[in-house]
This record gives C-alpha cells, sequence and structure tokens, in this order.
C-alpha cells in the first residue's frame, strides 16, 4: 500500500469516468513533528502552547492532532494525526487526519469505512481534467479530512470547505486557477504538497494553512502561471484571522496581506515562515501588509495582532522586497501585547535602486526588524529610522562586496560563507532556534535565514 505525502492519511478520489467519483483509505501511522523547535509562534493557534513574547495567551491547548506535539521554529505547526487503522478510510468523528491541523483538538483514529482499503493511494488526472470532480469530492468529504491529489492538472477555480484539506505529490499536482478559502473559518484547513498556478484567495475569520506549495513559479508546463497576487487574504472588520504560510516557495507578487478591522476588536496570528522567492530574474512584493483601522482612530479594546516573519529568502529584489503599510492604531495596552516582527529573513538584489524593505509612512505600530542579512541593495530599509521601527542584529549593505558573506551568492546558495560577518551577528531577542533548514542555531545567531 502506497502512503500520502507529508505523514498524513487522506480520502484518495478516483475519477472512473461519467462523472462517478470513488473515495478510498489510505492508512498511514503519524508522522513525527518537525525538528523546528520554540514557542514563540507570536500566537498562531497552531502553536499548542503559551507564547515566547507578546503576552502570554495559549492557543487553546496542545497542538498534538492525535500524536505528539510539535515544537516548531518560532511558532509549531501541528503534528500529524494520529494513525488510522489500515482498513480505515474515514470516521465521521475521528476523521482521516485524525484532528490534523485543527488547533487544540486530538483527533482519534479512524475507522472501517466508505471505501475501505482498496490498496489506491491517488489519483491520476490527465492535464486537460478539469477541476469539477475535485470540487464534488471537496464537498462530498466528511469534516475534518483531507484530500491527496496524485499527478496531473487540474483545470478551473475551487472553492474550499472548512476542515476539508488538500494534499499533492509537489510539483506534480497542479491547480490551474484560482483556490478560494473563504469557507475556511470554523476549523483549520491546510494546502500542501501542491503547485498553484493561479491564485489562492481568502476573505474574513479564516484558519488557514499554506505547506510546501508552488505559487505562480512557472515551474510547470501544465498551464500557464497566474498574472495576479499568489495569495491574498483579506479581512475587514472584526474577528480572528489564523493563518500559517510555511515552506512556499512563491513568483511575483507573492503575499497580500490586508486587514481593515475599523473600530471593531481582532485577535489575529500572521506566521509567514520558511518561504522564498527565488527566481533568476526578479523579486518584487514577496509580502505587502496593510493594516488600517480608518475611518476609527484604532481597532476595538482588547484587540491583538500577532505577525512573525522569520526565515525567509528574497533573491533578486527589484522595487521592494517587503512593504509594510501600518496606518492603524491599537490602544497602548493592546499594542504592547502584540507584535510586528521581520526577523532572520535574508534579501539579496545586484545593487539596483531597489528597496529591500519598505515603510511608505512611518508606522503607527511598533515593527521589530531583526537579524536580517540585506546584501547589495540601495536602500535596505525605507523610513527604517521612524521611531516606531526597532533595528537590531541586521547585516546591511549597500555595496556589491556584501555578496562575499555567502558560499555562492550567484547561484543563489545564501549560507554564510567561512568567515562571514553574518556569523554570530544576530540578536539572541529576537533568534529563532532554526534556521530555514531546519539546521539548529548553535554558536549564536547568524544574522539571515541561514546558519553557518
Amino acid at each position: 500500500m502506497r502512503m500520502g505525502f507529508g505523514g498524513r492519511a487522506c480520502v484518495q478520489v478516483l475519477r472512473l469516468g461519467c462523472g462517478l467519483l470513488v473515495a478510498y483509505g489510505c492508512g498511514r501511522t503519524a508522522a513525527s513533528a518537525p525538528d523546528d523547535a520554540s514557542g514563540a509562534s507570536g500566537g498562531s493557534n497552531e502553536s499548542g502552547g503559551a507564547q515566547a513574547h507578546g503576552g502570554s495567551k495559549p492557543s487553546g491547548g496542545a497542538s498534538s492532532t492525535g500524536g505528539s506535539s510539535s515544537s516548531g521554529n518560532g511558532g509549531a505547526m501541528p503534528a500529524s494525526g494520529g494513525s488510522l487503522t489500515s482498513g480505515g478510510a474515514f470516521s465521521a468523528t475521528g476523521g482521516v487526519d485524525g484532528g490534523a491541523d485543527d488547533a487544540g483538538s486530538a483527533g482519534s483514529a479512524g475507522s472501517a469505512g466508505v471505501g475501505g482499503d482498496s490498496g489506491v493511494c491517488g489519483i491520476n488526472v490527465p492535464a486537460t481534467n478539469a477541476t469539477g470532480g475535485l470540487q464534488a469530492a471537496i464537498d462530498a468529504a466528511p469534516v475534518p479530512s483531507t484530500i491527496c491529489l496524485g499527478p496531473g492538472g487540474f483545470r478551473g477555480d475551487l472553492t474550499l470547505r472548512a476542515g476539508v484539506s488538500l494534499r499533492g505529490l509537489g510539483v506534480g499536482s497542479v491547480i490551474c486557477g484560482t483556490v478560494n478559502g473563504d469557507a475556511a473559518t470554523s476549523r483549520r484547513t491546510t494546502l500542501s504538497d501542491l503547485q498553484i498556478e493561479g491564485a489562492f484567495e481568502a476573505t474574513g475569520n479564516v484558519q488557514l494553512s499554506l505547506r510546501d506549495l508552488e505559487i505562480n513559479t512557472y515551474h510547470t508546463a501544465i498551464c500557464s502561471p497566474g498574472s495576479s497576487v499568489g495569495v491574498r487574504i483579506a479581512q475587514t472588520g472584526g474577528g480572528a484571522l489564523d493563518l500559517a504560510i510555511d515552506g512556499v516557495t512563491l513568483g511575483s507578487p507573492g503575499i497580500e496581506i490586508a486587514l481593515r478591522p475599523g473600530g471593531e476588536r481582532i485577535d489575529d496570528s500572521i506566521v509567514i515562515r520558511n518561504s522564498r522567492c527565488d527566481s533568476t530574474s526578479q523579486c518584487y512584493d514577496f509580502l505587502r501588509f496593510t493594516f488600517d483601522t480608518q475611518p476609527a482612530a484604532q481597532a476595538g479594546v482588547g484587540s491583538r495582532l500577532m505577525l512573525d516573519i522569520f526565515n525567509n529568502v528574497i533573491r533578486n529584489v527589484v522595487l521592494e522586497g517587503v512593504v509594510f503599510d501600518v496606518k492603524g492604531s491599537l490602544s497602548a495596552e493592546d499594542a504592547a501585547q502584540s507584535r510586528l516582527w521581520f526577523r532572520h529573513n535574508t534579501l539579496a538584489s545586484a545593487g539596483d535602486s531597489n528597496s529591500a524593505i519598505a515603510f511608505y509612512a512611518p508606522p503607527s505600530l511598533p515593527v521589530v526588524v531583526a537579524n536580517n542579512a540585506i546584501a547589495y541593495i540601495a536602500t535596505p530599509v525605507l523610513h527604517g529610522d521612524a521611531p516606531a521601527v526597532t533595528q537590531v542584529g541586521n547585516l546591511v549593505s549597500a555595496d556589491e562586496s556584501s555578496t562575499s558573506w555567502f558560499a555562492d551568492f550567484a547561484s543563489g546558495d545564501f549560507s554564510p560563507s567561512l568567515n562571514s560577518p553574518l556569523i554570530g551577528k544576530g540578536s539572541s531577542v529576537y533568534g529563532v532556534p532554526t534556521d530555514i533548514d531546519g539546521t539548529t542555531r548553535v554558536g549564536g545567531f547568524d544574522s539571515g535565514a541561514y546558519q553557518h
């Protein structure tokens, strides 16, 4: 019996012709937790424990979903679900994932159910196939469950359901269209090990994990990349947004997050880690983050905003690598319990008149820019001298000589070179215990996404 990708059991959907869909089980034991360790998730509901900074606010108990809790680098991703019986497809209570990716709940093992164990794991859909069959499977799947996609192209747009996750086979599983996550509000929904040539969009108080994806990277001949922002998340009004982006490779523009609560209360947690724009031509707007409370003076009392961006690589920056447009306000007490951190990232270019990090206006909330490596970029931090911006542990340069900081700048190997000034430059206060590759940071914190 073949196993589903990434350590989770999954619903397999086989299109047999004439619109007939058959769901199969794919038994699997629980996956081991990620080897990146820290409790400093900034309030992500995936962290499963008290935050290390920005106020102590547990995220709803252990994040283990039927297995052991993962520890996570700077914010844990949950461990995979408990082991399934080999004959189990899914049960109404346990679900295929055993509750995986649903923060604070422990899933039970799946029982024998629809389809039993057919030995079929994965679907083989030709590149010309439409997404109609996949959408039908999403609509019919129990909650929680994970649908695993086989190789090939799924042409057309998709609408997700809360608690129904999609898992593919990496770049071999391609969705050619827009994936809409608006409905992913009542429980966590995950997309992983897929390629999307189009966009991912979600509006509202969603609970989403995007893991190990490629979005608009031009790495497939199955369909043309979309021309829009790869990931677009919008929240208007109050509520709770919980977003984790981990191990995602993006084209340009990359991620756009716009929070416009007005005077309503929010409790938002956003983690972007271990991701990259690694284009050999150009990268811009890897992240464009907006926080705006207009027309209200500030968001509702009791609000919390946790944004943590770490261990990312943005190569060949043009225009701006990352843009912050922070013009909304929180009460003094709420601001003290919130955080906007940009740390341990590597941004590089070729000396053009570009900005690595751009504050379009002095931010209205405190922002920490720490332990980053910014090399050969004319303006490392635009408006970085604003009173609300704290800079510590960064190594920045507009000079070509900064390319020597890295093992092989030209080929995109941004690990520190021998005797690089990046080594040990970072601040321990804002240090992330592991780097983008999962390597433990020992002997001090190197600036940038990589540890020597």
